[in-house]
């Protein structure tokens, strides 16, 4: 019992550390984004695309990495509902649109579809990480599913859904135009207790790049 009270009080702690460092997190954001765009970061954002045969900008398949199946996973939240859906989609066009038109003609971009805008919560497994590649037995799926099921249903996403509203739209200095999130109220969202759930459970997993502090979702990269 003083070890589940113990525990309960580290993760409380780690979740609520992530809200409260959200609103510095977003005020840097906004700083580093009045400046001028990261060249080498927009240079090596591009190796991740290709084009296909219509010439369209489209991302690389992971297997063309040298990725094995089901090498990059992650839990994420889609963007629904009646503001959050079509009439966020729609604002999120008209914003790119702006910005697109703003940089001038020699800039380009991918656009996320409309329908793929997500809030990413962990990953156990990514892109960038090689040592994250190696193929997962059937068991080991099966076993990793179980557990994000079992993280889900413990937070509050047991309720089905959540609120949250927009902040504000930044050009990161690395050219992804972000749409930033909070919860309502300003207090923890369950995407904060649900990653600090994450970090405790995938333990091998926690020390590496992962979305901590913001609720956000990438629409456009400038390439």
């Amino acid at each position: 019992m003083e070890y589940t009270t113990w525990l309960f009080t580290c993760l409380v702690t780690l979740w609520q550390e992530d809200c409260k460092r959200r609103v510095e997190t977003y005020q840097d954001l906004k700083s580093h984004g009045a400046h001028a765009l990261d060249e080498k970061a927009i240079a090596s954002a591009r190796d991740c695309f290709e084009r296909n045969s219509s010439g369209a900008l489209v991302p690389r398949p992971y297997a063309s990495y040298g990725q094995p199946h089901n090498s990059v996973r992650y839990i994420a939240v889609a963007l629904d509902g009646e503001e959050g859906g079509r009439d966020l989609r729609d604002a999120v066009a008209h914003v790119t649109a702006q910005v697109m038109g703003d940089l001038g003609e020699n800039m380009e971009a991918y656009l996320n579809p409309p329908d793929t805008l997500h809030l990413s919560v962990f990953h156990t497994g990514r892109p960038e990480r090689p040592e994250w590649w190696r193929p997962l037995s059937s068991f080991e799926t099966k076993e990793e599913k179980s557990k994000m099921t079992h993280l889900v249903e413990s937070t509050g996403f047991s309720k089905g859904t959540f609120q949250v509203v927009v902040e504000d739209v930044v050009l990161a200095s690395s050219g992804i135009l972000l749409l930033l999130m909070s919860s309502p109220n300003g207090l923890p969202a369950p995407v904060d207790e649900l990653r600090a759930k994450c970090r405790e459970t995938f333990t091998n997993n926690a020390n590496f790049k992962q979305a901590t502090y913001v609720l956000h979702t990438s629409f456009a990269c400038i390439v």
